[in-house]
């Protein structure tokens, strides 16, 4: 800010990313032979409002701590929708089942929910579980459909701008109707460097 170039009369700026990218996948659970059929998935208590604050000093900072802005969550939790249609599946590889492909979430602290806090942050999954091989309804035990928690948390309890979060849930035949603990495994990409060229200038 405040610089000026009298030799060139471009401005040069760089773009970060100021949201974190949430990316959810769904499996079976090893070793089971279920088909599962999700109608409606959400990430709960997750906040949806706040302030942004551009960097004042600058955007080329390798360190993106520095150098994105930050941001300040204001109002309550919410929830966002992550899909409202019906999907069925059955596979041991990961199936991305999100209305849109990217999803984009205020960067905030995470406070994992559990059965005795659910105030925090989960993931609500409404659907139904059915054996393969004969096709009969395994869970819930009555009623067409119900909703599974997974709790969701990352190894710093943050979601970080400029970060991709990568969760995959496996869901097999629970052992109860309460939280379950299901497989989870979180991994996190930087986002790409977009290079300039002559042809996308």
């Amino acid at each position: 800010m405040g610089l000026t170039d009298e030799n060139s009369s471009q401005v040069k700026i760089n773009f970060r990313h100021a949201l974190a990218r949430v990316d959810f996948r769904f499996k079976r659970k090893d070793g089971q032979s279920v088909v599962f059929t999700a109608d409606e998935i959400e990430l709960v208590n997750v906040y949806n409002t706040g302030d942004f604050k551009f960097p004042r000093t600058s955007t080329t900072d390798n360190n993106i701590e520095l150098s994105v802005g930050k941001w300040t969550v204001k109002g309550v939790k919410g929830s966002m929708t992550l899909n409202s249609a019906v999907s069925d599946f059955i596979g041991e590889t990961p199936v991305q089942l999100m209305s849109a492909n990217n999803q984009f979430v205020i960067p905030q602290d995470i406070t994992m929910a559990s059965d005795t806090h659910t105030d925090g942050m989960y993931l609500r999954v409404h659907g139904t579980i059915f054996d393969e091989a004969s096709k009969l309804q395994t869970w819930p035990l009555t009623g067409s459909a119900a909703d599974i928690y997974v709790p969701i948390n990352t190894k710093d309890g943050k979601f970080k701008p400029g970060y991709r979060y990568v969760f995959t849930v496996s869901i097999g035949q629970p052992d109860n109707e309460g939280w379950i603990q299901f497989d989870q495994n979180v991994t996190v990409d930087e986002y790409g460097e977009y290079q300039e060229t002559a042809e996308n200038k």
